[in-house]
């Protein structure tokens, strides 16, 4: 598969308020510094990270090192496509035509002004696949296949079928100082 984006989705960010900007710097900041040797681009868009520019062979590597980077929830390599219509069935219908079993689609939609909901364009895209592909059939419970789209609101469409779950949690170096007194308990 000619994945050409990585996405990126963090945890605990989006609850932190007026700091949430600090917090995504200190992560988009740990990410550049973990992947900077694959020679990739690392753009931000409505809650989410999209790594390009790397060699497709790079991206199992990549992809351990943002799996082992504090605060990203999940990773999704993808096929980025302008976020229109055709372009989406285009590549869905591409990516779905050797495929035999069962499927579901699941969509998200960030970018309000695309022209049909995420239940219209998972509906829609999944009867086209149905139709142009026989040996497939829907499965909304257990699918072997999940293909995915996610519209951001950068005027793309990201299209995928894994998803892998990292840490969690809070950025590295995003913590603020302490202090600790301990006492041996003899007080002279």
């Amino acid at each position: 598969m000619n994945y050409n984006s990585i996405l990126v989705r963090y945890s605990e960010i989006h609850l932190k308020g007026k700091n949430r900007g600090y917090f995504e710097k200190v992560l988009k900041t740990n990410i550049n510094e973990k992947i900077k040797k694959f020679g990739t681009t690392l753009e931000s868009t409505s809650g989410r990270y999209i790594i390009r520019g790397f060699n497709e062979e790079d991206i199992n590597d990549i992809s351990k090192y943002l799996l082992k980077t504090a605060g990203i929830y999940s990773i999704s390599p993808a096929v980025e496509v302008d976020a229109s219509k055709e372009a989406i069935y285009e590549t869905a219908l591409s990516l779905m035509q050797d495929k035999e079993g069962t499927f579901r689609v699941s969509s998200t939609r960030a970018d309000k002004k695309f022209p049909l909901s995420s239940m219209e364009l998972s509906r829609d895209l999944g009867g086209v696949i149905l139709s142009k592909n026989r040996n497939l059939l829907v499965d909304l419970h257990t699918p072997q296949y999940n293909l995915s789209v996610d519209i951001r609101n950068n005027g793309k469409a990201y299209i995928f079928f894994e998803e892998y779950r990292g840490v969690n949690g809070m950025p590295v170096s995003s913590s603020g100082k302490g202090m600790l007194l301990l006492s041996g308990g003899i007080d002279i």
